[in-house]
């Protein structure tokens, strides 16, 4: 089935074409989830980003791309999360942790000390920079992606993500090279 039938019978409300939408999304809107509300909701913010999408379809006018539309719904229902929840919390090391072999104690210490720092400083960070951030470097969206979905130009995600790297490096003590 070609994207043009697919956004159609979505529109149309055909359960079987929203369960692909579902099995292509529910990973990195959990991901997203996870890094920008924490462990505890990710799994209710992801339904909720799925309850919005699909309500929300009707209105989809294809003046962007089908990703960029759901992904502003779910970069909204996360900021609208946190807005009505707590601060969130931003678990790196499970992630970014999986598959490395320690080679000794020492090491893994060592590792969960450098981890700790980085969460702590991207959960330092504010909203705006937090979620460019996860966006580009943990979801992987392009420069235009995040514009469509932040609802932003183009510009301002580039001068925003280079600031934003800029607070995290600064957090983190890191020196910048020359």
């Amino acid at each position: 089935m070609n994207d043009r039938a697919w956004l159609s019978r979505l529109r149309q409300g055909d359960e079987r074409a929203f369960a692909r939408l579902v099995d292509m999304y529910r990973e990195p809107f959990y991901r997203l989830a996870y890094r920008l509300v924490g462990a505890l909701d990710a799994e209710d913010v992801t339904q909720e980003i799925f309850v919005r999408i699909y309500r929300g379809l009707r209105h989809f006018r294809e003046q962007s791309s089908l990703n960029t539309w759901v992904y502003r719904i779910a970069v909204n229902a996360c900021h609208e999360w946190n807005r009505k929840r707590r601060a969130p919390e931003v678990p790196l090391e499970d992630e970014w942790m999986t598959g490395i072999d320690l080679p000794d104690p020492e090491h893994e210490a060592i590792q969960n000390v450098i981890w700790s720092n980085v969460e702590n400083a991207l959960e330092s960070l504010d909203e705006k920079h937090r979620t460019i951030i996860v966006l580009h470097e943990l979801q992987g969206l392009t420069y235009g992606e995040i514009a469509g979905a932040m609802e932003l130009p183009v510009g301002t995600v580039k001068s925003r993500l280079h600031y934003a790297m800029r607070a995290l490096r600064e957090r983190l003590g890191v020196l910048e090279s020359v």
